[in-house]
């Protein structure tokens, strides 16, 4: 495992907070398509870039892919935390799911875990100038880490439409498409509540959730 060490919006968040403690969480990252940490690192920042602006703050642990496959020594351990979510860049294509989801959240009782799906990324923006631009990776784990923390499949406006189009690739570019206020308020009540109600078991059902391009 190695742990990134990099905390999000803490400045940012106290505001957003008041006199309280900043809310944080914690994304364990398994990079199972091999993407190179360059391109991990910049997705990282995207992503945490996005949640500063919802005043969250996101502490990114990277564990070994093959941990989650053969088993390992469980150094990322899951956790009851509901501060805790998991991710996985998956280097192939889920059958079960839409083949043009770029990723998807598991909505379902206590689940905190998403995925990014790597060759759709890559196929996306490798042959368009207008993506290439845009830290497509980092966009995706801010999306599906959000409907995890809303608990919903609903989307929305900006990072959370449904449908990214071409206008939305040129934004992400240049950061132009975050949270909308609402659904930055949104994800700290939310948060807050997870925080709050740790020993509380309850939690909505729905299906997965999905991006497209």
């Amino acid at each position: 495992m190695r742990s990134s060490g990099w905390m999000f919006g803490l400045v940012l968040a106290a505001h957003a907070a008041g006199s309280e403690a900043p809310l944080e969480i914690t994304v364990q990252l398994f990079n199972s398509a091999s993407v190179p940490q360059s391109e991990i690192r910049r997705a990282e920042r995207e992503a945490g870039w996005m949640f500063q602006t919802a005043g969250i703050a996101v502490h990114w642990v990277e564990c070994p892919a093959l941990q989650r496959e053969r088993g390992g020594d469980q150094v990322c351990k899951e956790s009851d935390d509901s501060r805790l979510f998991v991710v996985s860049i998956n280097a192939v294509d889920p059958p079960e799911q839409s083949d043009t989801a770029l990723g998807f959240a598991l909505i379902h009782g206590r689940s905190n875990h998403a995925a990014a799906v790597y060759p759709r990324i890559v196929a996306q923006t490798e042959h368009d100038s207008d993506y290439q631009d845009c830290v497509l990776l980092g966009s995706v784990l801010a999306h599906e880490l959000a409907h995890l923390l809303f608990r919903s499949t609903r989307h929305g406006e900006g990072i959370m439409r449904a449908n990214w189009t071409r206008r939305d690739y040129q934004a992400m570019a240049h950061r132009r498409l975050t949270f909308t206020a609402e659904q930055a308020q949104t994800l700290r009540k939310m948060l807050a509540k997870r925080s709050e109600g740790e020993a509380r078991q309850a939690g909505p059902t729905s299906t997965e959730a999905t991006v497209r391009p």
